[in-house]
């Protein structure tokens, strides 16, 4: 199989809901031994391990490896900024980790999760204002999505406020 066939049967494989197959955890075990310099492979398995069932062999925090090792592969790589953003923010609780590596994605080129993300961590930081100008124009060019709007309303009634967080 190339990466490609890879990453094409991995998508295919992806589970609906809550259901991680082992055969497509499997899958991507193969895929990062075939093409162990494939960022996008391991950033794929990296969400698997975050999907995966807890009595699952592999340990949650090697979802963070395989992010933070998919960024080293490629530094322009904004998925695995964001992914490693999101994985510091949501069970690290590391806001400063979390609010360099949403810096690093918008950098790279990160979607408009990537602005979401960083607006929220700065909002769990106590930076309210700073976060509602980071998901407002110009300074977000997804300032028009209505997710956008979501989170700028969810900062504004202090759902992500330090002590709601």
């Amino acid at each position: 199989m190339t990466e490609s066939d890879y990453i094409e049967r991995i998508s295919e494989l992806w589970p609906e809901g809550d259901e991680v197959s082992p055969e497509v955890l499997a899958l991507s075990t193969e895929a990062i031994e075939t093409f162990p310099d494939s960022p996008e492979l391991w950033c794929l398995r990296g969400h698997l391990l975050e999907l995966a069932p807890e009595e699952y062999p592999v340990p949650l925090t090697e979802a963070l490896t395989c992010y933070r090792k998919a960024a080293e592969l490629d530094p322009e790589y904004a998925d695995a900024w964001e992914s490693v953003g999101y994985y510091l923010d949501n069970y690290d609780e590391d806001f400063e980790g979390a609010e360099k590596a949403f810096r690093k994605a918008i950098q790279a080129g990160g979607d408009m999760d990537s602005y979401i993300g960083l607006a929220r961590v700065m909002a769990q930081k106590g930076r309210k204002d700073a976060a509602l100008r980071v998901l407002s124009a110009p300074d977000c060019p997804y300032a028009d999505e209505d997710d956008v709007a979501e989170a700028r309303e969810e900062i504004e009634q202090d759902n992500w406020s330090p002590d709601e967080a």
